[in-house]
């Protein structure tokens, strides 16, 4: 026979169902249906404020698995969706009955929660973590300014620090601001200006420019000056005010690379001279107990110290350490005031040359040419050599006071006199075959003469 139950899925979860194979007992056999649950109301009809649920079947857990009424918060105080921790985490929501009942048209049971846990006392939903975002941001900006306003400007209040494309001017009277030392250039002391003797001399060769100069050998005679047997720098004076202070002495040592432990005799081992030309070099500040390079053009006329090697190596107006100038790579500038007959385009570069034994220097005052040995102070100068002083000014002291190389040997001998009573000799110069020649005779009252010689 037919059986009289025919459907092909279940209606409540839409999962296939078979049918059955006997047959389907008439209603009359049904049990009674138990009594109501008062937690779920007849079908179509709202419980606690929610409407019945939408949809077709199977969208919504079988009766029983609702929550009771009320424990759904009220509309508005869910968080947007994917804001919620993983389930299974107890205290992350207040209990159900810490919400309020939830208002007409809430959410229908069953479904996903559209918000979250309301938000504390006095405060929005949803700002807590843009709040959060700005204060790391405004603390990330206040750090960036902080930063950049240290490398800008100076803790004292002081000029910014030079930029990387400007070459400062550093002029004779400039002592600088973050000097190493006190003023120990003893050549100029209050002098606002040098004038430097014969300047034209060494002469400089425009065919041997470099990209920050004209290029010299350190070892070139006549390339620094100074005031024969007068001190142009207190080398113990800078050594010792150094090494008294230690952040001084490291960083002094690092730019110089050497151990701070050989400071004192390196400086010792300097020359003092006078710069004779504005010369390309870069120099030093000690700020912050560290030093500061900065790309600078010394003038003429300023005591330095040397190395062996022509290079300088301290600036005696401030102490500071001096190093080989380097480019900056963009166009440069110069900043600072210009001081009367300087000429960018004459600006040397010392390419270090090994001196020897002394430099030739040139005397500011009297124009003398003098050597003065490497690693003095000014206290051990000698005569320079004639040739060479002759070479650089052939009015010097020097080269005037130098006596004439001997010529070829013009000694004559003298003829035997003779023995008479009366004697005389006769002395001629003639030329004979180009040369000088002398002829001599000898008489006597012996009424003839007995002698007569030629030498030719």
């Amino acid at each position: 026979m037919a059986l009289p139950f025919q459907a092909a899925a279940c209606p409540s979860c839409g999962a296939p169902v078979t049918p059955p194979t006997q047959a389907v007992p008439p209603t009359s056999q049904y049990p009674p249906s138990p009594p109501a649950d008062p937690a779920y109301p007849p079908p179509a009809q709202p419980v606690g404020g929610y409407p019945p649920p939408p949809g077709p079947p199977g969208q919504y857990p079988p009766q029983g698995q609702y929550p009771p009424p009320g424990q759904y918060p009220p509309q508005g105080q869910y968080p947007p969706p994917g804001q919620y921790p993983p389930p299974g985490q107890p205290g992350q929501y207040p209990l159900p009955a810490q919400y309020p009942p939830a208002p007409p048209g809430a959410g229908g049971p069953g479904g996903p929660p559209l918000y979250g846990p309301p938000p504390g006392p006095g405060q929005p939903p949803g700002k807590k973590g843009k709040g959060v975002l700005f204060a790391v941001l405004g603390a990330f900006i206040v750090l960036v300014l902080a930063a950049v306003a240290f490398l800008v400007f100076r803790g004292d209040g002081e000029e910014p620090a030079t930029p990387a494309d400007e070459v400062t001017l550093e002029a004779i009277t400039d002592h600088g601001q973050d000097t190493w030392t006190d003023n120990l250039d003893v050549a100029n002391g209050d002098l606002d200006r040098l004038d430097i003797a014969i300047d034209d001399v060494p002469s400089l060769d425009e065919d041997n420019r470099g990209e920050l100069g004209i290029l010299v050998d350190g070892a070139e005679a006549g390339l620094f000056g100074g005031v024969r047997d007068e001190v142009v720098c207190d080398k113990d004076e800078i050594a010792g005010q150094l090494s008294d202070d230690d952040d001084k002495a490291r960083a002094f040592a690092e730019v110089q690379g050497i151990d701070e432990g050989d400071l004192e005799d390196f400086v010792g081992g300097l020359t003092g001279v006078v710069l004779r030309h504005d010369a390309r070099l870069a120099d030093h500040g000690f700020a912050g107990s560290e030093a500061e390079r900065f790309e600078a053009v010394l003038e003429r006329g300023t005591a330095v110290l040397v190395d062996s090697d022509g290079v300088p190596r301290v600036r005696c107006a401030s102490g500071s350490p001096l190093v080989e100038a380097r480019s900056t790579g963009t166009t440069e500038k110069f900043r600072g005031s210009e001081w009367p007959g300087f000429d960018k385009d004459r600006v040397i570069v010392i390419d270090g040359t090994d001196v020897g034994d002394a430099f030739v220097l040139i005397d500011n005052d009297s124009e003398d040419v003098f050597d003065r040995p490497v690693g003095s102070a000014g206290d051990g100068d000698t005569d320079a050599d004639p040739e060479v002083a002759c070479g650089l000014n052939p009015e010097s002291a020097t080269c005037l006071g130098a006596e004439p190389e001997p010529g070829p040997d013009t000694t004559t001998t003298e003829p035997p006199l003779g023995t008479g009573d009366v004697q005389f000799t006769l002395r001629w110069d003639s030329v004979i075959a180009g040369q000088a020649q002398t002829q001599s005779g000898t008489l006597n009252t012996d009424s003839e003469v007995q002698t007569f010689t030629f030498t030719l």
